[in-house]
């Protein structure tokens, strides 16, 4: 049982770092449109 909930406690910091990369990536976006 320890394997599993290691691996998914590294997928969901996977998806949490992938949340924030998306994240950070559309708002440079929308600041470059806006200047």
């Amino acid at each position: 049982m320890p394997r599993i909930s290691a691996v998914s406690s590294k997928l969901s910091s996977t998806l949490v770092f992938g949340e924030f990369f998306i994240l950070s990536k559309v708002l440079s976006f929308a600041s470059f449109k806006i200047s």
